[in-house]
C-alpha cells in the first residue's frame, strides 16, 4: 500500500497496523534519527551501540547504517522473525531502504549473527524479544529504537515488569530510548519503571513522540508537573501490566509512586 508520500509501506493484517504510514519508510525512518537527543548519542567517541527493537523491514536499520558508516559503532536489530523482511526483497524496487545495502547483504541478514557493513558490525538476534534483550544486557545499548507495534498489539514488550527489568539490567548505563508513541500509558509505564521520560520531536502525523533514559540530562524536554496534572486526570493513564491491554485511570498507588520519582520530586536531577 501507498505511505502519505506515494512511497510503499507495508500493513500487517494481522495486527491492524501500518509501518510508517505518514513519510513512508525512508523519510519517516530518517527524521526519527535527527533528534537532537540521538544524534548526541550518535556522536559520542569510541565505538557506539546501538539496538534496532524491531527489524521489521529493515527501515529503521537501514536508516541506521547510514548515519553510522564510516565510524566504529555495533548495530545489534532484534526480531522474532525475518519473514517480512524476506518478503520486502522480494519486491526491491518498491522499496528505496533496500538501496543502502546490496542484495547479497539484505539476504545474509536473513540469519542470525554479525556482518560488517562500512566498519558497523550489524547483528541480528532471532528469537523472544523478552529473553533475547536480557541476553544481550551485559553489553548496554547507548542507544534503543524501539519500533515494536502497539501496546494492543504486543503489551508483553510494553509492560511495567518489562521496562522495570531493563532498568535494572541497564543500571549505571546511560541508555537512550526512542519510541514512536506519545501514549500516556506508555509514558507512566517508563516513568514507573525508573526512567526520565520527556517529548520526543513530532514525526509524521504526531505532534510529538516519546524519548526515556536512565539518566535526566539525556533528556532536553522532559516531562514536566503540568503532566502530571493531565494524568492525574487522565482515564487512560494506568501503567501496562501483564500479557493484556488494558487502560485506565491510574490507581493511586502508581500515581503516588510516579510523583516521587526525581524528575518530579527535585526537578530534573539525578
Amino acid at each position: 500500500m501507498s505511505a502519505g508520500d506515494g512511497s510503499w509501506t507495508i500493513r500487517d493484517g494481522a495486527v491492524g497496523e501500518t509501518y510508517h504510514p505518514e513519510l513512508g519508510i525512508v523519510a519517516e525512518c530518517r527524521a526519527w534519527l535527527e533528534q537532537p537527543e540521538i544524534a548526541e548519542v550518535l556522536a559520542r567517541e569510541g565505538t557506539v551501540r546501538v539496538w534496532d527493537v524491531g527489524l521489521g523491514a529493515g527501515g529503521v536499520a537501514a536508516a541506521l547504517l547510514e548515519r553510522l558508516r564510516g565510524r566504529r559503532a555495533e548495530l545489534a536489530s532484534f526480531e522474532r522473525s525475518t519473514s517480512l523482511l524476506a518478503a520486502v526483497l522480494e519486491e526491491p524496487d518498491f522499496f528505496p531502504h533496500l538501496a543502502v545495502l546490496s542484495r547479497e547483504l539484505w539476504q545474509r541478514r536473513l540469519e542470525p549473527g554479525p556482518i560488517d557493513v562500512g566498519g558497523c558490525s550489524w547483528s541480528l538476534i532471532l528469537g523472544d524479544i523478552t529473553e533475547t534483550m536480557t541476553d544481550w544486557a551485559e553489553r548496554p545499548p547507548d542507544l534503543v529504537m524501539y519500533d515494536m507495534h502497539s501496546p494492543k498489539a504486543q503489551p508483553e514488550l510494553w509492560g511495567l515488569e518489562f521496562w522495570e527489568k531493563r532498568a535494572a539490567e541497564w543500571q549505571g548505563a546511560r541508555v537512550l530510548v526512542a519510541f514512536h508513541t506519545r501514549s500516556t500509558a506508555v509514558r507512566s509505564t517508563l516513568l514507573g519503571a525508573g526512567f526520565f521520560v520527556g517529548v520526543g520531536a513530532g514525526l509524521g502525523g504526531k505532534e510529538e513522540t516519546t524519548l526515556a533514559g536512565t539518566a535526566s540530562d539525556l533528556i532536553l524536554r522532559p516531562l514536566d508537573p503540568r503532566w502530571l496534572e493531565r494524568l492525574e486526570r487522565s482515564t487512560s493513564g494506568s501503567p501496562i501490566r501483564g500479557h493484556g491491554y488494558a487502560t485506565g485511570s491510574i490507581p493511586q498507588e502508581d500515581l503516588d509512586r510516579i510523583r516521587r520519582h526525581p524528575q518530579f520530586a527535585r526537578g530534573t536531577q539525578d
